[in-house]
């Protein structure tokens, strides 16, 4: 697989955090519950995740400072997609 092939691929715990979204920004610690994956892993992937702009991030300005995540116009199209494969594969 080239460098270009591997930049193209959403790793389980992206696709995981993707599926775990809703349309409204939400705090990390609810992605981290909703997934079900390490949280660790999932930190790691919403980083990822923003920079390829699949997620956007605000922090909160009151205490405790709270940092939310939602997904993009982008995101939206691929959580659906996904959605879709894994209907596929359920039937």
């Amino acid at each position: 697989m080239t460098d270009k092939e591997k930049r193209n691929v959403l790793t389980e715990v992206q696709q995981r955090v993707i599926l775990a979204m809703e349309d409204e920004y939400m705090p990390v610690s609810k992605v981290i519950e909703l997934s079900g994956a390490n949280s660790t892993a999932v930190l790691r992937a919403v980083d990822e995740l923003i920079r390829i702009g699949i997620l956007e991030e605000k922090r909160e300005d009151t205490f405790p400072r709270r940092r939310l995540v939602r997904l993009t116009d982008k995101g939206k199209i691929i959580r659906g997609k996904l959605r879709e494969i894994y209907e596929l594969i359920d039937k």
